[in-house]
């Protein structure tokens, strides 16, 4: 079975818990490719400025099966330092799953 890779840009908020606010401010999915390498080169090479001068700081790279409520199979984080760079996955969204479609 065919798989996409999603690419969902995101901005955190690390005084949630003092705020009582959800860690995320804003998240935005902003494409989908067929295979890894595609999206990865977008998120690696910043292609059309996904950090958007410094709106979205991570990044999530993930893979879905097609159909509703699926699952994640595969994940990649990224945080901007001077462009994006392989993290694992922020603490505060252990609790999160599926940023691309909810």
């Amino acid at each position: 079975m065919k798989t996409i890779f999603t690419i969902t840009t995101i901005q955190l908020n690390y005084r949630y818990q003092q705020e009582h606010q959800s860690p995320i401010v804003r998240q935005r999915t902003i494409g989908f490719f067929e295979n890894r390498e595609q999206a990865e080169a977008i998120i690696d090479d910043n292609i059309g400025d996904i950090y958007e001068a410094g709106y979205y700081d991570y990044v999530v790279l993930e893979e879905l099966k097609p159909g509703i409520y699926s699952p994640v199979i595969w994940e990649q984080w990224y945080k901007w330092e001077n462009g994006y760079e392989k993290i694992p996955k922020p603490g505060m969204l252990h609790h999160y799953i599926n940023f691309a479609m909810g």
